[in-house]
């Protein structure tokens, strides 16, 4: 557990480990922090130097051998302080750079591409960005379904969120009763029951065309006009059967 929330604060591994070792064993030199830490000994003097930059670990010259300490765990408040200062100086060059990058990014031609994320976070990244680059469309969505993980219906209520602030209409055609009572407070939103037809998920926003698999989390991204086209007039016949 110790090991795990150092590397959620941005330690390896190897130099968790070393942490949690040189803690336990003081003032120590390299010989019993390897047995301790279990660490390549290869390696120990390089996952000590990353430890002293992040101002975690001291050392000392005592009669020519090298000496080791652990900060005081309090230290570790600092560190987490200055990272968070990185990554606010990161997140400000990076406004600066995006509008330079968008300049040299190629106009999508109307032919089209087509691109596959992976993962809940590139689901997330994908149906995010279409709300950024798709201004002022009507969102459709065929084949929706609460009955997936917390995780996945908790991130579709934060879109919802985004999308209604971006004052973005919805059409949702959904595959089952409970779900509709899930939306029936939703803003900016209107829905349909067609249980007797359960297609792969997909959504349709403006010329881009979302087709979703949830099993093995992904996310196929159509970039193309007349794609686009024909989907939406396949929601429209079925949006006439649903209820």
């Amino acid at each position: 557990m110790q090991t795990q929330a150092l590397e959620a604060i941005g330690l390896t591994k190897s130099e968790a480990l070393t942490y949690l070792a040189l803690l336990r064993t003081g003032f120590s030199s390299t010989g019993p922090l390897v047995k301790e830490a279990n660490i390549s000994s290869g390696k120990i003097y390089e996952i000590l130097d990353k430890l002293i930059e992040k101002g975690l670990v001291s050392s000392s010259l005592k009669n020519n051998v090298k000496y080791f300490q652990a900060a005081h765990p309090e230290k570790i408040k600092d560190y987490v302080e200055r990272k968070k200062k990185e990554f606010e100086e990161q997140e400000k060059e990076a406004e600066k750079l995006i509008p330079q990058l968008n300049i040299i990014a190629p106009t999508t031609s109307e032919e089209g591409h087509t691109l596959v994320y992976e993962g809940f976070e590139g689901v997330k990244t994908a149906i995010f960005e279409t709300l950024e680059k798709e201004q002022d469309k009507e969102w459709l969505a065929l084949g929706v379904s609460t009955k997936r993980s917390t995780q996945w219906n908790n991130l579709w209520k934060h879109w919802h969120k985004e999308r209604i602030k971006r004052k973005i209409d919805c059409k949702m055609i959904l595959a089952d009763k409970d779900s509709m009572k899930e939306y029936q407070k939703t803003k900016l939103l209107q829905e349909k029951l067609l249980g007797s037809i359960s297609p792969t998920p997909l959504g349709i926003f403006g010329n881009t065309v979302m087709i979703y698999d949830w099993d093995q989390p992904s996310v196929i991204v159509i970039h193309n006009k007349k794609v686009a086209q024909s989907f939406t007039s396949f929601f429209n016949s079925l949006w006439k059967l649903a209820h």
